[in-house]
């Protein structure tokens, strides 16, 4: 979503009556009136969790947690 002063706000709309709820990554919710939105489209999300790019990680430290994962 695009908001008419130019701000880019990510996530997944919850609601999208007035004010519409967007829930962002980290679960963060953000409440935005109708009034204040340029542009809104669809936008399909997997998840909200970050990649493993976005945290920094390496292959090995997936290969790592995966190993780890599995002696639970």
């Amino acid at each position: 979503m695009v908001l008419k002063d130019g701000t880019v706000v990510d996530g997944v709309a919850r609601s999208v009556g007035d004010p519409v709820v967007i829930e962002s990554m980290g679960g963060m919710k953000q409440m935005i009136p109708r009034d204040r939105i340029k542009t809104m489209k669809e936008q399909r999300w997997d998840s909200l969790m970050m990649s493993a790019e976005q945290l920094g990680l390496m292959p090995q430290d997936i290969a790592d947690i995966a190993a780890y994962l599995e002696t639970l």
